[in-house]
């Protein structure tokens, strides 16, 4: 078996979308600000669906144990400069089931303020007192009260996680 020299090509890599160069001819990646930027389609809660030229940033997740309802966040830079978001709240079917929305923002300080007005109960659909049907019990419209109360502080304790920090 030939042994590969330190400076040989590589193979192409089927899951790239560019071909990779030559050590010699490769150029930093801070100086290809183009590089791994995708065609990204971000579904929208009742709209067309954003579609943007973007790379991932970041993603978080507050899924716990024991909450059957939970948030996802991911955040992407766009070819342009911009930043984007996506949200994603996963609920159980009685409260409405998955949720998502996306939004395009002008700049690094226009999306932390947009994330913390985002209010989570939107996605939520909560059963009315007015239709529990007498004599039948009311808890399971307690229960979703509750879990809602629950997904709620989740969706602000991530929130403040990520944005609220005192840089040292």
């Amino acid at each position: 078996m030939a042994r590969r020299g330190a400076m040989a090509p590589m193979a192409a890599n089927p899951f790239c979308a560019h071909e990779p160069v030559a050590p010699d001819q490769a150029a930093p990646a801070i100086e290809s600000p183009a590089h791994h930027f995708h065609s990204v389609i971000l579904p929208r809660h009742g709209l067309r669906p954003l579609q943007i030229c973007g790379r991932s940033l970041l993603h978080v997740s507050n899924r716990c144990v024991g909450l059957p309802a939970w948030s996802e966040l991911t955040l992407f830079e766009t070819r342009a400069g911009g930043l984007a978001s996506a949200l994603t709240h996963h609920l159980t079917e009685r409260l409405g089931g998955v949720w998502r929305d996306s939004a395009l923002h002008a700049n690094a300080l226009a999306l932390p303020r947009a994330i913390r007005a985002h209010d989570p109960m939107v996605a939520l659909v909560l059963p009315c007192a007015d239709r529990v049907v007498p004599g039948e019990s009311c808890a399971p419209a307690g229960e979703d009260v509750a879990l809602a109360a629950l997904f709620r502080g989740a969706w602000f304790g991530m929130v403040r996680a990520l944005f609220d920090h005192d840089p040292a």
